[in-house]
């Protein structure tokens, strides 16, 4: 049985229905369940943020846990992965934005042959009468 824990006071995990069956240790549908009620009962006026961070909460934490053991996670602890998934996220998502407007490298084909990069500084314009050799 999974409780939570406030001072003195146990009382079981709440499962949304249907999702009960739990597991740790491993990566499955049981402990992506798990991952979603401990996220529920932190988040638990944000069902839809708990749900967006289950994949990646399960894979981060709960796997880890080995399985068949006790195991413990504070509100704190899992506050701080949630941050650190969500800046993580954030951080990916800018880099890959910025990355998509980037300009890229051309080869050089005014140029040396072979050399890559920008003569001058000024991006190379192709020749329409350009002819590779093969």
């Amino acid at each position: 049985m999974v409780v939570v824990r406030t001072g003195a006071t146990s009382v079981p995990l709440q499962f949304r229905p249907g999702k009960d069956a739990i597991a740790w240790g491993v990566s499955n549908v049981e402990a992506a369940n798990l991952a979603l009620a401990i996220l529920d009962d932190v988040l638990f006026e944000q069902p839809e943020r708990a749900l967006k961070l289950m994949q990646r909460f399960k894979w981060r934490v709960v796997k880890d846990w080995a399985v068949g053991s006790s195991w413990s996670i504070t509100e704190e602890e899992v506050l701080a992965h949630i941050a650190d998934i969500e800046k993580t996220e954030r951080d990916t998502a800018t880099g890959r934005r910025r990355m998509a407007n980037e300009r890229g490298i051309i080869p050089n084909i005014a140029g040396i042959p072979g050399e890559i990069g920008w003569e001058g500084g000024v991006e190379p314009t192709l020749n329409p009468n350009h002819q590779r050799k093969t």
